[in-house]
């Protein structure tokens, strides 16, 4: 449900992490075997089938389970069924869920859906990961320099650097959405079966600037009470209290218990003491109780760099990365994550780290090791010419570098614009199917609990006569028809007397003014509160998004708005594919385009099953949208340079939608890109085989099933992208 209609905001800003409180959601009324004060979501039991436990504690656990709709095998992570009369323990989980899934990152595990049952159990599905934790790689590491003296390429130290710049870069977008983990430790990263990496656990995670919306950082002792510790290992446990986080992997602002002043260096300084275990294979700090653990993170008392196998040499500038990364004061760590991961890879690449910059003689060195055959020709004393002519190459491959750098930065930049719009595209469809779940709440409300009125309604027979159709029917440019914006069509399937049903249409008269709001609040929220003849201007001139909406009932009665008559006098909604389909379907759905009778064009139809308080079903809710609309104000990203074309891409690999060329389908014109871009899902492709070179960044839109993609030419990709900001302009 919507909730407050008056409130809602169909735009609204993407580039920060939002916080709701689960007991100041709307949610409508809860059944009454429900939790108190909690909503109810749907039934989990329903939709999931338990398989097995993968982890448990004291407040929740995490169960491998089968997802019954899609038939696919999940994790499932709920809070206890203890616990849910706790409001503070089901607050934080419902923050966790929030913050995990506003974080869109490849690195970042994806939350599926949140599930809160009758009964008051509340729990989260999110993507399984089969893989190893970090922790497990160190310790397996360790085992097999017992064993061997050496270790395999899955644990090699440029492997589990390789995955540590994965998780940099996880890190480094959530605080650039202003979400700080405070827990990272290596139980929390995890390695998949094919080298994907995932930070784990956001349970304790706090969102910056979030004003009074923020969460409580105060944990009183009833919460503190509520963890358990692991008597084997206390100090790689998440501890909570004044203190926050993981003793062992915690830096000095948390370790002194400074919780407001946390910021993304703290997070910085965790890493660092990951990416010393991952040099050493050893813990950063050792001590034998807490309270000496503490009193070592508190002086940043870290322990030698000694590997743990004694004839592994750790390289001076890898130290040097860990010490700046740890520094006590938080203006010694490095400026970000990312000039951190910026320096790791500067290592890896053979260069000097900004940590600790070469002296004179290193400087040398390093360029004699990689500039071996110029400085035989020196020592050699080859003519001024030929070392001129070394001398230009190796400026050249220099720079031949350093445009290759410059290229993929624009690259990236572009997929990451590309990224945005999928999703302020997503975010648009979503507020849609909100709209459609205010239309299926009221019609249901008012279809059990409405009152009969004595307010006239509009029939198929009315329309068609000038004497008998409502009085407001009038020619409208943006449908190229005659419609009503007062009073919907009321269309009755064939065999069905007007008298036989005429209490249900009286009961359901008040839609109309739902139709009305419906169709203004898809348009903005300031539409909504125009004066009557300022919003029918812009729905009779301009046009709003959702340009039909309609409910059809099992009794064969068919309300469609805004009112016209462009019906075949045989229609019956019920034998419709948009009422047929959505009857095999749970919640709102987005149904294959067709084109529409009434002369509007292409239309994406979304449709939603309504059912009684009993779960009978009722009928069938549904709105749509042109897909001219989604053309002229969704697809194309304005002022991108060599911009081409944009397109939605179906399942099949048909055009959905092209914002360039006039035809609504067909198969996209580069066979190799689109086999190439339907497997991959979502980053960018390029084609130099064009003039100017080609390049297909794509993005997928879950909501439909489809994916974005953006057509430029490279050539002219020519500035250097900035992520949207905050203000950038919406939809």
């Amino acid at each position: 449900m919507l909730g407050n209609m008056s409130e809602f905001n169909p735009f609204p800003p993407e580039e920060s992490v939002e916080l709701t409180q689960l007991s100041d959601l709307d949610l409508g009324k809860a059944e009454k075997t429900a939790t108190p004060n909690r909503p109810s979501f749907g039934t989990a039991k329903e939709k999931y089938a338990k398989l097995g436990t993968v982890g448990a504690g004291a407040m929740g656990e995490i169960l491998l389970v089968r997802d019954q709709e899609l038939r696919r095998k999940v994790a499932y992570k709920k809070v206890n069924s203890g616990m849910t009369q706790n409001p503070k323990v089901v607050d934080r989980f419902f923050t966790e869920a929030q913050i995990t899934a506003q974080l869109e990152h490849p690195n970042i595990v994806p939350i599926y859906s949140l599930e809160i049952s009758p009964e008051g159990e509340i729990g989260y599905s999110m993507k399984l990961i089969q893989g190893k934790t970090f922790k497990e790689l160190i310790l397996e590491a360790r085992k097999q320099y017992d064993q061997n003296g050496k270790v395999d390429e899955e644990h090699s130290l440029l492997t589990l650097l390789e995955h540590f710049l994965k998780v940099c870069d996880a890190l480094h977008y959530s605080h650039m959405k202003g979400v700080i983990h405070r827990d990272l430790k290596p139980a929390n990263i995890m390695v998949g079966r094919f080298h994907e990496v995932y930070v784990m656990d956001w349970g304790i995670a706090k969102v910056l600037n979030q004003g009074e919306f923020a969460p409580e950082e105060t944990w009183d002792d009833e919460m503190v009470g509520l963890f358990q510790f692991d008597p084997l290992s206390p100090l790689e446990r998440t501890r909570l209290g004044q203190i926050i986080g993981t003793p062992r992997y915690m830096s000095p602002q948390q370790a002194a218990g400074k919780n407001n002043e946390l910021d993304a260096h703290c997070d910085q300084f965790s890493l660092g003491l990951i990416l010393f275990e991952l040099i050493t294979l050893r813990p950063a700090f050792r001590a034998g109780n807490q309270i000496e653990l503490l009193k070592k993170v508190l002086k940043v008392d870290i322990e030698p760099f000694q590997h743990y196998f004694p004839k592994q040499r750790i390289p001076i500038e890898l130290q040097s990365i860990v010490k700046k990364a740890t520094a006590l004061k938080t203006a010694g760590r490095y400026a970000s994550v990312a000039d951190l991961a910026d320096d790791l890879r500067r290592y890896l690449h053979g260069e000097a780290v900004l940590a600790r910059p070469d002296s004179s003689l290193e400087k040398l060195v390093r360029w004699i090791g990689k500039h071996g055959q110029t400085t035989l020709g020196i020592v050699m004393g080859v003519l001024i010419l030929a070392s001129f002519t070394v001398t230009w190459s190796l400026y050249r491959h220099e720079q031949a570098i350093l445009k290759a750098q410059a290229h993929g930065k624009k690259m990236t930049a572009f997929f990451m614009q590309v990224a945005h719009r999928a999703q302020l595209i997503e975010t648009q469809l979503t507020e849609f199917e909100l709209l459609l779940t205010y239309l299926s709440s009221a019609a249901q409300q008012l279809y059990e609990f409405g009152n009969t009125r004595s307010e006239p309604f509009y029939t198929y027979a009315d329309f068609l006569s000038p004497r008998t159709s409502p009085p407001d029917l009038s020619y409208a440019n943006s449908y190229k028809a005659k419609i009503s914006l007062d009073w919907p069509i009321v269309k009755l399937a064939p065999g069905v007397s007007q008298a036989e049903v005429l209490p249900i249409l009286q009961k359901l008269s008040p839609l109309r003014q739902t139709f009305r709001t419906l169709a203004l609040q898809s348009h903005s929220q300031a539409a909504a509160t125009l004066a009557p003849a300022a919003a029918h201007s812009l729905v009779m001139q301009k046009g709003v998004p959702l340009i039909w909406a309609y409910v059809g009932l099992e009794q064969g009665i068919s309300i469609n708005y805004p009112g016209n008559a462009d019906f075949s006098p045989d229609y019956d909604a019920r034998k419709r594919p948009w009422y047929t389909r959505s009857l095999q379907q749970k919640g709102a759905h987005w149904q294959t385009p067709y084109l529409d009778a009434g002369g509007t064009g292409w239309v994406l139809p979304c449709t939603q099953p309504i059912h009684d308080s009993k779960g009978h079903l009722i009928g069938v809710a549904g709105v749509e949208m042109t897909l001219e609309y989604i053309k002229q104000h969704l697809l194309e990203i304005a002022a991108l340079p060599g911009h081409l074309n944009s397109y939605l891409i179906n399942e099949k690999g048909q055009i959905v939608s092209s914002s360039r060329d006039t035809k609504q389908a067909g198969k996209f014109s580069q066979p190799e890109i689109l086999t190439q871009l339907l497997k991959k899902k979502s980053g960018y492709l390029e084609d130099s085989r064009h003039k100017g070179g080609r390049v297909w960044a794509f993005f997928p839109i879950l909501s439909l099933g489809w994916i974005y993609v953006v057509e430029a030419e490279t050539s002219k990709l020519e500035h250097e992208f900035a992520l949207p900001s905050s203000n950038s302009p919406q939809l």
